[in-house]
């Protein structure tokens, strides 16, 4: 990955449920699934104030073997005739609305949960009056050997970190 570009990161995750729920006095609606997944790719790039940003690039959810059952009266064994449509028609609403919110999780609450993380510290003794800036300076990048993390590293005494730097010789 040349440097500069945005770094991937894909997470897979698997699981289960059974839900039920009362639909009126005398229906009930069961819903299960198995195997179902996730899979959401996230770009990790460099915000302009060196924070790491993150902004979702691909999602893709899969609710399985979706089972739909209604209990109850006699309307639930004629809709019990369509539930192969009614459940193809529930996960596909359903799995785009999972990755709709994965998204949104990600590009709100992980970017402001990111952006409060601290990109510069006071040193302490025996550097007391030093501070340190180390946000990010360009895109991470990530391959199957090595993950590098530009820093900036900038030093300054406290209240000198707009000072012209040292001249060159």
């Amino acid at each position: 990955m040349a440097v500069g570009q945005q770094e991937r990161l894909t997470h897979v995750s698997r699981m289960s449920f059974l839900m039920e729920e009362r639909l009126g006095r005398r229906m009930v609606l069961s819903a299960s699934t198995n195997d179902a997944s996730a899979s959401i790719s996230v770009d990790v790039t460099t915000s302009n104030d060196g924070h790491p940003a993150l902004s979702p690039h691909s999602c893709g959810s899969d609710l399985g073997d979706l089972g739909i059952e209604f209990h109850g009266d006699l309307i639930d064994d004629i809709i019990d005739l369509f539930k192969k449509y009614i459940s193809d028609y529930v996960k596909g609403k359903v799995e785009g609305i999972i990755c709709d919110q994965v998204s949104s999780i990600i590009a709100n609450e992980g970017n402001s949960f990111l952006h409060q993380v601290p990109i510069s510290i006071s040193l302490p003794d025996p550097m007391t009056g030093f501070d340190l800036d180390y946000g990010l300076t360009e895109n991470p990048i990530a391959t199957p050997s090595y993950i590098a993390v530009p820093l900036k590293a900038e030093f300054w005494y406290q209240g000198h970190e707009n000072d012209a730097g040292i001249p060159q010789a």
